[in-house]
């Protein structure tokens, strides 16, 4: 499923250049849920964002999870290098701001990993474009983690994240 997903994304860019506005957005963030003491994400990751039309873009998005469990009053935690692809719409553009919503679906990118799963999540994307290069951004998403990992179920969390991008 990992390379179908992968393959799928890789293929959008070419078939999807002809129709292209050229903008290439590079981002770094951290994110985190931690409205819950049995599951805890936290993640650190970059964001490839490619802007197809006016108001399109697809993405790609890597990033190193670190996730803390508290079952029984036994505390563990699991650790991840994973994969998102997703597709975002701006709704509101402004010389000052822009407002976007977006769509992924996500996976770690190996196969023998402390937890395995899928994830999906949606959310709201809010950018400063007052900077010339460097545009701080702010996110908020719910993500829906499907566990494959027998002793740990499947978990929906509310997401918030900080970040900075550059167009290049």
């Amino acid at each position: 499923m990992r390379k179908i997903i992968l393959i799928f994304f890789i293929s959008a860019f070419p078939i999807l250049a002809f129709c292209q506005t050229g903008k290439l957005n590079l981002g770094i963030f951290t994110q985190g849920g931690g409205f819950n003491k049995e599951f805890t994400p936290y993640e650190v990751g970059f964001v490839l964002d490619y802007e197809v039309l006016k108001h399109f873009s697809v993405g790609i998005q890597a990033e190193h999870n670190i996730s803390l469990f508290k079952e029984n009053n036994i505390q563990s935690y699991a650790t991840n290098e994973v994969i998102q692809g997703r597709i975002g719409y701006s709704a509101y553009h402004s010389a000052e701001s822009d407002l976007s919503v977006f769509l992924g679906l996500g996976c770690p990118a190996k196969c023998h990993n402390d937890w395995n799963y899928m994830f999906y999540e949606a959310g709201l994307k809010f950018k400063l474009m007052a900077c010339h290069k460097l545009k701080p951004f702010i996110r908020l998403s719910v993500r829906e983690y499907d566990s494959h990992t027998k002793d740990i179920k499947s978990n929906l969390r509310l997401m918030g994240s900080l970040g900075c991008e550059v167009t290049l």
